[in-house]
């Protein structure tokens, strides 16, 4: 069984998946991450589960790894535009 590389797990993220993401990898809590997006904390964590899913991980730690692993920490995102 092959796995999808990290280039093409990352084009199946949303841009407010990837901007989550970056964030989380960022060290940004549930709580600031909704009052920064104007969202609820459940929508964050609805997000969160989404990406644990299209990632394979099991934990923040495995998305943090990931988003280091592909260049998403202190960086910028490739789109942080919210979705309609």
């Amino acid at each position: 069984i092959r796995r999808p590389s990290g280039l093409a797990l990352l084009r199946n993220l949303t841009s407010r998946e990837r901007l989550i993401l970056k964030l989380l990898a960022d060290g940004v809590t549930v709580r600031e991450i909704a009052t920064r997006l104007s969202v609820s904390q459940h929508t964050v964590r609805t997000h969160m589960q989404n990406l644990y899913a299209k990632l394979g991980a099991h934990s923040r730690l495995d998305v943090v790894r990931f988003a280091a692993e592909h260049g998403l920490v202190g960086g910028e995102v490739a789109s942080s535009a919210p979705e309609p």
